[in-house]
């Protein structure tokens, strides 16, 4: 099974088209899931439904299901626990790329995933991000 985290963004849309090609190849089903943040107005969790909706639709143009967790709490604990309790095979999820103080700042539930998981982690970044400028 490969675990998906998604969070709306052009980073996590590649990472989970990256998986659903990767669920073809082996025959692994995927698993999408969203940490809502604990705010009390209640918007986060009708955006990580949208956001689940969105990988859904994902997984539907390359022929996959795709099953989605609404997640709540510390997002790399929420994972983690969501990939326990599936007994996840893989975690494939995006990364922005960013480095230095810029990361540090921001705080990175991709860097403390490849701290914290046991299990086999793929990060990707999308082809078309810009470093200063410059494609990669």
């Amino acid at each position: 099974m490969i675990l998906v985290p998604v969070d709306g963004s052009p980073d996590a849309s590649h990472a989970l088209d990256y998986a659903c090609d990767i669920s073809k190849l082996l025959g692994a089903e995927v698993h999408v899931c969203h940490a809502a943040s604990e705010s009390p107005e209640g918007d986060e969790r009708e955006d990580g439904a949208t956001i689940l909706a969105d990988a859904r639709r994902i997984g539907r143009r390359h022929n996959v299901a795709v099953h989605s967790h609404l997640l709540h709490g510390h997002p790399v604990q929420a994972i983690l626990r969501l990939a326990r309790e599936t007994h996840a095979d893989l975690i494939v999820m995006g990364t922005h790329g960013r480095t230095g103080p810029h990361a540090v700042r921001l705080g990175s539930v991709a860097e403390q995933m490849t701290r914290d998981s046991a299990l086999p982690l793929l990060l990707l970044r999308d082809p078309t991000y810009e470093l200063n400028g410059v494609a990669d």
